[in-house]
């Protein structure tokens, strides 16, 4: 879809860029470490020492579907083929794991994202919800009414939710009570603190405030195969190396 919303334009900076081959580039942590995977192999790479690397893999689970780094001592990783959520220390160790195929009611996961206080952001697309579920006591605390569309994305902050559907956004609140609609949609997104950035169809970037306020940004040249947003700054990842811009929307 091709997003026709009026917006302000804005120029993001470029900043540095570092070499990174890698099948995906998830994103950095507070501390600007790099997450990535290859041959579907997770790994994190300490900022400034390129040497310092962790990895975690386990080819039973099939293809990496997501990560979350919004807590980097406790990351998540997300495998849709086998239905499971991972949790990693910052030194990528498997803190625990829970199979959704072993709970009950048994649920399909098609997304998985961190809510904090001990919960999780899911799409269950058996009821075709979004639910806040509760790892600890491995039970659904709030549930959303039924979504009746494709759920490309799922993004959230731990307190809110965003739904990326074909031609809408959907943000939900800690109930899972949906709070706002936006009348657009995008290819990919990343959420950092109440915005969003997201990538048109047509290649534009525009960065949506927790106000509401639009921004786009200005064509960005490289081949963007990934892209993360952390702090203002708009990670590119062309699968051959990291460029970093600094982008700061007007007052």
């Amino acid at each position: 879809m091709t997003t026709s919303f009026q917006a302000q334009v804005i120029k993001a900076d470029e900043m540095e860029r570092y070499g990174l081959k890698a099948d995906r580039f998830w994103g950095v942590d507070a501390y600007e470490n790099l997450y990535y995977s290859r041959a579907n192999t997770f790994f994190k790479r300490q900022k400034g020492d390129e040497s310092l690397i962790y990895q975690f893999k386990d080819f039973n689970l099939g293809d990496l579907t997501s990560v979350d780094l919004i807590d980097p001592l406790r990351i998540l990783l997300f495998y849709k083929d086998s239905n499971t959520v991972i949790f990693l220390d910052n030194r990528l160790n498997e803190l625990n794991r829970i199979s959704f195929n072993e709970i009950k009611p048994l649920r399909t996961i098609s997304q998985a994202k961190l809510a904090g206080n001990r919960h999780l952001w899911l799409f269950n697309v058996d009821a075709q919800r979004l639910e806040v579920f509760d790892y600890a006591n491995l039970e659904t605390t709030s549930r959303s009414l039924p979504v009746n569309d494709s759920v490309l994305q799922l993004q959230s902050d731990f307190r809110k939710a965003w739904l990326v559907l074909p031609d809408a956004i959907r943000i939900h609140d800690w109930y899972a009570n949906e709070v706002n609609s936006l009348d657009f949609s995008f290819e990919r997104t990343s959420v950092r603190k109440g915005s969003i950035l997201g990538r048109s169809a047509d290649g534009n970037h525009f960065l949506i405030s927790e106000g509401n306020d639009r921004y786009k940004i200005k064509k960005i040249k490289e081949e963007v195969h990934s892209f993360y947003l952390a702090q203002q700054k708009l990670y590119i990842h062309d699968q051959k190396e990291v460029i970093v811009y600094k982008i700061t929307p007007k007052p």
